[in-house]
């Protein structure tokens, strides 16, 4: 399990124990985090250094949920074993919540501290007095498994989510069901209320979001998900909405406050495989496999132009100016202007796919790299269409490519296990970072353009410092190669 620093996107701690990790979740002072495991334990860890503080024993099998108590002075936690396990901070365990006849998928703490509630593969849910350790409520009427409960934050209501298809609000003075809500065609997996607790949000196997009005029990908002599997996505820097890409071929903005889906974007003939943003003009840029890049407007959704491309576009990119897009093709980049959508230089010299560009941090450079069989990447000047540099000397193929803050590094990953590090000026190779036996297949710089963290194939990671030109840590955890770091 890994901590990351959320301010710079640092992997701060890689912690060790479980064999098979669950869930995780920071104590409300967020001083600790338990994590629970298929390997029937709990285990708490300090979350400034990263160090093992308890393990909690006593559950018969895989532990499916955890939660802290709002005062952060226990933790309940629920087990396949049919049991809801309540624990004080030094690991005693004060309760063994015992009514369930099937596994125990979901605990809650009410905000209050004074109850506990859990749902369970028995198809109920039930409330129990924290103190006393006995259930003051069995709440029937759900016709599959419970799979998730949640507190309204007055604490007067449980919302329950179930593979029936409904979500269920309850009373937690006298267990009365208040209201049921029906809607989602398939199993609803999560359940949430919203700040004010008058709205509860679901999401379904039936690839929808609903918002409901817990008053009326009505469905105000219905989000539709892709009918085909996503290709990208990529938030907006104010986090307002996010956008996807999917197999069938349209891309969607959605609210992030709501859950709801703002915009369909229709147009492409085909799969679409990337976007990109320019929210300071209120611009969204997506490529397709049917040879265009399409902007849009993304308070409107309409269409301001179209891009024709020579063949299908993997890759997109804006400049940091915003007055410049590059799309990666089957053979070549191509730089267009925004404004116009006039093609200013079409950038060949690769012998297949393009799959990433990237522009540099002033917007005068931009890095491509090829899809398979290239071992190099290629700067381009993106003023002129003249191509700088072609950074060569990895053995194999190149996965990854990016620029330093600064922008006078470039770094690689290749599949030669290595990491280079190049001058962006004169395309000299500066450092060879080796450390990896394994193919590495994403990097990051460190916002300070100090460090540089690298993926490698076996799911490890490399921290390095580019002053040392060492590995200050390796970072062991994952199962299988890591894909992308931010």
């Amino acid at each position: 399990m890994k901590v990351w620093d959320a301010e710079t996107g640092d992997c701060s701690h890689i912690l060790i124990g479980h064999t098979k990790y669950l869930e995780v979740v920071y104590s409300p002072d967020g001083s600790q985090i338990a994590s629970n495991s298929r390997d029937g334990t709990v285990r708490l860890w300090d979350a400034e250094t990263g160090t093992y503080l308890l393990v909690l024993r006593g559950h018969r099998g895989v532990v499916y949920s955890i939660a802290y108590s709002p005062q952060g002075d226990q933790i309940a936690s629920g087990s396949i074993d049919a049991t809801v396990r309540l624990w004080d901070m030094t690991g005693d365990c004060l309760h063994v919540l015992i009514g369930h006849t099937g596994g125990v998928l979901s605990v809650a703490y009410s905000p209050n501290g004074h109850q506990v509630a859990s749902g369970s593969k028995d198809n109920s849910v039930r409330l129990w007095d924290v103190e006393a350790g006995v259930c003051v409520h069995t709440l029937l009427g759900h016709d599959d498994s419970v799979r998730r409960v949640v507190y309204s934050p007055q604490g007067d209501v449980v919302a329950s989510a179930s593979g029936d298809k409904t979500v269920r609000l309850w009373d937690t003075e006298t267990g009365v069901c208040r209201q049921t809500l029906t809607g989602h065609s398939s199993g609803v997996v999560s359940v949430m209320f919203l700040p004010k607790g008058d709205r509860v949000a679901s999401r379904s196997n039936d690839r929808t979001i609903r918002l409901w009005d817990v008053s009326t029990g009505t469905s105000q908002h219905i989000s539709n998900a892709h009918a085909g599997s996503v290709q990208e996505i990529t938030y907006s820097p104010s986090e307002d909405y996010v956008v996807t890409c999917s197999k069938d071929y349209t891309a969607r903005i959605w609210d992030m406050k709501t859950g709801a889906c703002r915009l369909i974007l229709r147009d492409h003939t085909k799969v679409v495989y990337c976007i990109a943003i320019l929210p300071q003009r209120n611009l969204l840029a997506t490529g397709s496999e049917d040879e265009t890049v399409r902007l849009w407007n993304t308070e409107t959704g309409v269409c301001t132009r179209i891009l024709k491309q020579e063949n299908e576009v993997f890759c997109i990119a804006f400049s940091p100016r915003g007055d410049q897009l590059a799309s990666g093709g089957y053979d070549s980049v191509r730089l267009c202007d925004v404004e116009s959508g006039e093609c200013r230089h079409t950038l060949t010299g690769h012998e297949r796919g393009i799959w990433k560009v990237v522009y540099s941090p002033n917007g005068n450079q931009v890095a491509a790299l090829g899809v398979t069989g290239e071992f190099s990447a290629q700067i381009w000047d993106t003023q002129t269409g003249v191509c700088g540099h072609v950074l060569t000397g990895h053995s194999n193929m190149v996965q990854d490519v990016v620029y330093s803050p600064q922008g006078d590094q470039t770094a690689t990953a290749s599949t030669d296990t290595t990491v280079r590090v190049w001058d962006t000026g004169t395309g000299e190779c500066l450092h060879i970072l080796i450390g990896h036996n394994v193919r590495v297949h994403s990097i990051t710089y460190s916002p300070s353009g100090n460090q540089i963290t690298s993926g490698g194939e076996n799911g490890s990671l490399r921290v390095w410092d580019l002053q040392a030109k060492t590995c200050r840590w390796t970072l062991v955890g994952y199962d299988k190669y890591i894909n992308r770091i931010l």
